[in-house]
């Protein structure tokens, strides 16, 4: 008899451990959601907390056989046992709906009141359980309505509710065979109210299981998908730069996730002639990577006027009209004529094309700029032309390096930037390019490898 015990009280421990850590997970995952506390998340946890603890205490309390067990774990069971139904009914109430004629809201409120006013009243009359007789009855009658709302929501709920139903049926009936022992309304004396609590643990595990593997397959799935747009993207950029004789052209292009908003394109006038494009959509993922590649027909459709920036980014203007849903772009087109010697630049809310000249150890901006492309359908460009000559270097980029942070927040800007280029004009331009992607890196605080927190394009024209 005496090992039966043992076991029962071993059992009953590791009950109320599994039901405590339970509740303090659920508590915690609340607390970090990330559309802010779950109220089905909290108040479950703080059931299974109070139950483990109740329970927890009460086998403690069985154990004193030769002296009077401490007056604090006696109130505090009786406490446990009055307030178990606030949250048990909340929990229940939050699932299924407010029942009928809203019975379910009743049962809440009536258990807050009842356990509000048994816990004054055993502080008041220094009593213990000095109402354990009324919440007896009230837990039959509020088990008994909580029980016949689940069945008449059964039908309508999902699998997973039912899932819990069922897991709160079995823990409802033995709750009601207990209060009914206790009442003396039974010929037997028998309470497994504890295994009716784990199988509600059980059906809730389930229903986090279910829901554990359904997310994995929806982000296996999600993954493959990313993966063919990032395909896609990558097939939209250009696989190789043209060579044009008397120019030296890198390029650079670095998504934040694996695809990207980001975009550039180079197309050649004749050997002699080329017009690149670079462009960053407002945004990231899958949506600006879309726009991105809106982008290269829209631009390949202005081969006509190649030589005339302004007229290109008109044309990819007009195309993008009523098409981006509220995005916008802010792009920089550059044309450049090594017969000629000239270059040709227009902007649209992009930043400036940097020009920095070996032979005057000089930086020029060319910042004329226009509205951005996609809100405005009558805009219009301005072109800035400058002659080019050896030793000339063209940045075009996009913001992601003049607002690359570091771990205070810090933007790598503008003056960093210029900084860079004129202590690195010396280099070539694929060393430029790499160079500046490793000082990003550092300045971040991120190991090679890793991507910065924004998309990041670079392309740099050399004139040897």
């Amino acid at each position: 008899m005496q090992n039966l015990l043992i076991q029962e009280y071993f059992w009953n421990d590791v009950l109320a451990v599994l039901a405590s850590a339970a509740g303090l997970a659920a508590i915690g995952m609340s607390l970090f959601h990330r559309r802010g506390k779950e109220i089905s998340l909290v108040m479950f946890g703080a059931t299974s907390l109070i139950y483990g603890l109740r329970l927890l205490v009460s086998t403690q309390l069985d154990l004193f056989v030769s002296a009077a067990p401490p007056q604090i774990l006696i109130y505090f069971t009786a406490f446990c046992t009055y307030v178990l139904p606030i949250p048990l009914s909340g929990f229940l109430r939050h699932l299924f709906g407010s029942g009928w004629r809203h019975s379910m809201g009743w049962v809440y409120r009536g258990a807050v009141v009842f356990g509000i006013v048994a816990v004054l009243s055993d502080l008041i009359q220094a009593t213990s359980g000095s109402m354990m007789s009324a919440n007896n009855v009230l837990v039959i009658i509020w088990a008994c309505v909580m029980v016949v709302n689940g069945v008449a929501a059964g039908q309508r709920v999902a699998r997973e509710k039912r899932a819990v139903f069922y897991g709160f049926l079995v823990f409802g009936l033995l709750a009601v065979n207990e209060n009914l022992v206790q009442l003396g309304l039974l010929p037997w004396q028998w309470t497994w109210e504890e295994l009716g609590f784990l199988a509600f643990l059980g059906s809730l595990g389930y229903v986090a299981a279910t829901r554990f593997f359904s997310n994995e397959a929806r982000l296996l799935t999600i993954g493959r998908e990313m993966e063919i747009a990032r395909q896609i993207q990558s097939s939209i950029l250009p696989r190789t730069l043209p060579s044009i004789h008397g120019l030296d052209i890198t390029a650079r292009y670095i998504p934040m996730a694996s695809v990207a908003g980001d975009f550039y394109d180079v197309l050649l006038q004749d050997e002699k002639r080329l017009c690149i494009l670079v462009a960053d959509v407002s945004g990231h993922g899958v949506g600006a990577a879309l726009i991105a590649s809106m982008l290269k027909v829209a631009f390949a459709s202005q081969q006509h006027v190649l030589n005339d920036p302004a007229q290109v980014l008109v044309g990819i203007n007009r195309t993008l009209i009523g098409k981006l849903d509220g995005n916008f772009v802010s792009a920089g087109c550059l044309f450049v004529d090594t017969e000629a010697g000239t270059l040709r630049y227009a902007g649209a809310g992009h930043p400036p094309l940097i020009l920095h000249r070996r032979t005057e150890q000089k930086l020029y901006e060319l910042g004329d700029n226009g509205l951005l492309l996609g809100p405005f359908p009558e805009s219009v460009y301005t072109v800035t032309s400058m002659p080019i000559v050896p030793g000339d270097r063209l940045i075009l980029y996009t913001d992601g390096i003049i607002e690359a942070t570091d771990a205070s927040g810090q933007h790598f800007g503008d003056r960093s930037f210029k900084a860079f280029i004129e202590s690195h004009a010396h280099v070539s331009a694929e060393d430029f390019a790499d160079t500046l992607h490793q000082q990003l890196l550092q300045w971040s605080g991120k190991p090679m490898g890793e991507s910065l927190d924004d998309d990041l394009t670079l392309v740099v024209v050399d004139k040897p």
